[in-house]
């Protein structure tokens, strides 16, 4: 039986999604802490070209309201698994980063008749050391300032809004849901879970990645039975942005999609 979470109860009406494209089976990106689909649009473009992609604002992001009272892990996937069932998506594709990835990590061992391929992307998921957990938000600020130069005038003004925004006495001061919510997740570990996982799994990151080093990746891949571990060179954080060609190429193969497009 599925443990009660705060998940369960959460107005699956207030989730921002956006939706573009058609085939099957549907691809759902989910962003990272801090951020929103918006980020994703250089990898949601080229796919809805062949598949329907949905691009997924989790609460507390992206115009989605807060939880009701800080959540961890489980109660963000119980969440989506409603979500995705209010939306009748029976089984997806899912391109996940940073944060998105822990929550893909839950739902895949969870629920892995719904989930088909995964792509994480310099995912969340393993307990960091101390010293890297009480720098994410720097390393976070950071990477979103340099991905932002990469990613075209629309990304960059948004990533530079981000950026401000994480290095903030606003941000600092923000939602106590959202700050304990983040202290939660940042402890759990998904080891387990991901020995779990029976998707086709490729994880993706960047060999600068200074909030999830790529050791985590390595680790990662080791962990999840059916799996590939692609490292790009110079890249950081938002691995998708500093190398997107790549990025893209790597995904379009996982997915088995047309060599053309």
């Amino acid at each position: 039986m599925t443990p009660k979470t705060s998940g369960n109860s959460y107005e699956l009406g207030q989730i921002v999604s956006h939706s573009k494209g058609k085939g099957q089976p549907p691809v759902l990106l989910l962003h990272g802490w801090g951020s929103d689909p918006q980020a994703l649009s250089v990898i949601a473009q080229p796919l809805s070209v062949h598949r329907r992609v949905i691009s997924l604002a989790l609460p507390g992001f992206g115009g989605s309201p807060e939880p009701p009272e800080s959540w961890g892990t489980w109660d963000y996937v119980e969440m989506l698994i409603q979500w995705m069932d209010s939306q009748d998506l029976k089984r997806v594709d899912i391109i996940a980063h940073s944060f998105g990835g822990r929550v893909t990590i839950g739902l895949a061992s969870r629920y892995p008749e719904r989930v088909n391929r995964i792509v994480l992307m310099g995912s969340a998921g393993l307990v960091l050391p101390r010293s890297l957990r009480t720098r994410t938000r720097i390393v976070l600020a950071r990477a979103l300032r340099n991905a932002g130069k990469i990613g075209g005038a629309g990304v960059e003004k948004w990533m530079e809004a981000k950026r401000q925004r994480m290095g903030s006495v606003d941000w600092q001061a923000a939602s106590a849901v959202m700050r304990q919510t983040l202290s939660r997740v940042i402890n759990e570990d998904f080891s387990t879970e991901l020995t779990q996982i029976n998707s086709p799994s490729l994880l993706i990151w960047g060999e600068n990645d200074a909030a999830v080093p790529p050791a985590i990746g390595r680790k990662m891949a080791d962990l999840i039975p059916d799996s590939e571990f692609l490292l790009l060179k110079n890249a950081g954080h938002y691995c998708f942005l500093d190398r997107k060609g790549e990025t893209v190429s790597a995904i379009w193969r996982h997915l088995e999609l047309p060599k053309v497009w």
